[in-house]
């Protein structure tokens, strides 16, 4: 049996069905390239529907029962092919090849931009917006001090003010009922504060009742450039290239007011350290960004763009995340009482018990609680590679050059990979437990796997543990309207608003 007919099992039966066993052909048996499938015209024509992004989710799922998990396309007028996978085999095979510096396929239009369209603008063009040794030299430059988990640790207090403040605003924000209407654009406010705070050294107001024109603005541009019009410079024909659609224009503009809103904090940020250091004061223990001044001395491009890329991806990812797990908690809420307790013996029953780095990393429940949510509504769909050499995906020769997405949300709500699928069940990844999963490693990559792993990792499984903390402590959860799906866009969203009722403790 090939992979393709092992793994089409998981697409088309939904319900629970005995595991399969993962094997791959040797590549000599392997199918050439030619003769993997390929969209037709009319198939090409809905992926590529200009109005709406609704319907993209539910075409992969359909794609991949019908060509049994991969396909290729090629845009009419392009000389290269699209390949699409949901085969967690594919997805090992695609990041295990990755290189020394990958080419990740979903930021081609960042890296065209930075360097074609606002070349002058963007001397550093960051790490979305480079690849090969450009890329490799500025991850090199701010891997270090992003990657460590102290140095996310060092943002504890940062980040419990945040959450604290959302809390507030949330109290705020409720009804008569005690139900906040919509959470999801708070979250986003709450996001944006940890993540300024974090990269621009500074608090900017996003918790505020009445935020700032800036704060506004930085919000607001942010989702433009990380929604529906970013979707469509990333997966269509690059017709941007020689013509401006309104989409274009409106990324356009977006990214250069924030690009704009950033070197102002940036700048700010620089002369109050270049200040500190004049006075000879004691530094003590150094911030991201103030260990990123010490490197690039004069030289602020780097810390601007950082900033940029951190709030930009930040903002639409930690957010999205931290309101599909607010979500899934009320909707769960034996399984909220659970995490409740465990908070109550580690850290306390009040928000004015402190956090601490070794509280938070005996929380087990806690972080099995956010995988979960992340499995069932990954902000992230999945990954995308040019491949830098010759491979097999799914028993097809795959050659040198072609741009691959391998989407793990399939596999990540799979029959055969995870017992009850669709059951929230944070259990699943607990060591020892009767119900721990037995799914294939590359079924699910919330953060990427690599040299390209989600650099702000650790930044966002803090927020997120913080957060819920104090939601917790202040609230009991409930929800009881329609489930909440997602669509998919450069980042999934939810389908519909998210409301939730927050009753005081």
């Amino acid at each position: 049996m090939t992979i393709n007919k092992m793994f089409r099992n998981c697409v088309l039966a939904p319900k629970k069905h005995p595991r399969v066993q993962w094997s791959r052909n040797h590549q000599n048996a392997a199918r050439s390239f030619d003769d993997l499938p390929s969209l037709s015209f009319g198939e090409i024509a809905r992926f590529a529907n200009p109005f709406s992004v609704k319907h993209m989710k539910p075409l992969f799922e359909t794609l991949f029962n019908k060509y049994e998990n991969i396909f290729k396309l090629r845009y009419p007028g392009s000389k290269y092919y699209q390949v699409w996978t949901c085969n967690p085999l594919d997805g090992q095979e695609l990041l295990r090849n990755d290189g020394q510096m990958p080419i990740t396929t979903g930021f081609d239009f960042f890296v065209y931009y930075r360097n074609k369209v606002r070349d002058e603008k963007y001397t550093s063009k960051g790490l979305v917006g480079a690849h090969g040794q450009a890329w490799y030299e500025v991850r090199t430059f701010v891997q270090q001090d992003m990657m460590r988990p102290q140095s996310a640790m060092f943002y504890i207090d940062t980040v419990d003010t945040s959450s604290r403040q959302l809390c507030d605003l949330l109290k705020f924000h409720r009804d008569q009922r005690g139900v906040v209407t919509d959470v999801l654009p708070n979250v986003y406010r709450w996001a944006l504060d940890s993540i300024t705070s974090i990269f621009l050294n500074t608090k900017i107001g996003c918790l505020d009742q009445n935020p700032s024109k800036d704060t506004m603005a930085l919000v607001n541009q942010a989702n433009v450039i990380l929604g529906p019009d970013m979707f469509k410079l990333i997966t269509r024909p690059p017709i941007w290239k020689y013509v401006e659609p309104p989409y274009f224009k409106r990324v356009d503009k977006a990214s250069n007011e924030v690009y704009n809103l950033c070197r102002k904090y940036i700048n700010d940020a620089a002369d109050k350290f270049d200040k500190k250091k004049e006075d000879q004061t004691e530094l003590g223990e150094l911030s991201v960004l103030e260990k990123m001044f010490l490197r690039s001395g004069e030289d602020r491009d780097i810390p601007t763009v950082m900033a940029m890329d951190a709030m930009m991806a930040g903002v639409d990812t930690t957010g999205g995340a931290a309101t599909f797990l607010l979500y899934h908690l009320a909707s769960n809420e034996a399984k909220q009482e659970l995490l409740y307790k465990e908070i109550c013996e580690i850290i306390g029953p009040s928000t004015s018990d402190i956090i601490t780095e070794s509280k938070i990393k005996k929380m087990k429940y806690l972080r099995a609680c956010a995988q979960e949510s992340h499995r069932l509504r990954p902000v992230a769909a999945g990954v995308g590679r040019r491949t830098q050499v010759p491979m097999v995906l799914s028993d097809y020769h795959v050659p040198r050059g072609v741009s691959v997405q391998y989407l793990a949300f399939v596999s990540s709500s799979c029959a055969s990979q995870y017992d009850d699928p669709l059951v929230y069940r944070p259990e699943r990844w607990l060591r020892g437990h009767e119900c721990h999963h037995q799914a294939h490693a590359f079924s699910y990559i919330p953060f990427g796997h690599g040299a390209r792993m989600c650099i702000g990792r650790r930044f966002a499984e803090l927020e997120l543990g913080i957060l819920v903390i104090r939601a917790l402590q202040t609230f009991r959860l409930s929800y009881s309207g329609p489930e909440v799906g997602w669509v998919l866009s450069f980042t999934s969203k939810p389908d519909r608003t998210v409301n939730i009722k927050f009753s005081d403790r």
